[in-house]
């Protein structure tokens, strides 16, 4: 019997707390990903909130807060807020499962997401590096080699890793990756 298993429409469970004085709560999220807001959000539903990069807003459906950012095509869900109490042991399983299990795609493949200058977002998913900018434009190109890798993991993201390191990982992403993207948050 599977101890957990994945449909991947969300990826992981963080917590989220609140000062206990606040009449307003705000959301801080510093490692979602490919479209975390960049600043903190009032967790408020239907009031579009500027960010450095997005405007995104909180919908009520079911009462359960929904994240959305407003992309070129209209409003994309992110992610929801459940406004129930959870137990530690619920993040540790869920983030478990979502690390380790066979079925993830991040046994096997280079994920990395950053916000750049000007509303962009940069991404890569193994060797596909894409970047798109404040109206949606995505530019695309692949990596070849080795030493490309390396560029872009250390100068385009600033990731402080080794060859080794980098060596390593790129043999993951051939032996076990999925090549390209397998979920559209990937894209």
């Amino acid at each position: 019997m599977a101890i957990c298993s994945f449909n991947f429409v969300s990826f992981s469970v963080s917590l989220v707390t609140f000062a206990a004085n606040a009449s307003v709560g705000y959301l801080a999220d510093v490692g979602f990903g490919n479209l975390a807001p960049t600043c903190a959000l009032m967790l408020v539903p239907q009031v579009e909130q500027e960010t450095p990069h997005e405007v995104m807003r909180f919908i009520d459906i079911g009462g359960e807060l929904t994240l959305q950012a407003r992309l070129k095509h209209g409003w994309q869900h992110i992610y929801r807020v459940i406004p129930y109490p959870r137990y530690d042991g619920e993040y540790e399983i869920t983030n478990w499962c979502t690390a380790t299990h066979p079925d993830t795609p991040y046994q096997g493949n280079i994920i990395v997401a950053k916000p750049g200058p000007n509303r962009s977002r940069i991404t890569m998913y193994n060797a596909r590096v894409t970047v798109r900018d404040a109206d949606g434009h995505a530019e695309k190109r692949w990596l070849a080699t080795e030493g490309d890798f390396r560029d872009v993991l250390r100068g385009e993201f600033r990731l402080n890793v080794s060859d080794q390191q980098i060596d390593e990982c790129v043999a993951v992403m051939k032996a076990k990756g999925t090549g390209d993207a397998p979920h559209p948050l990937f894209a």
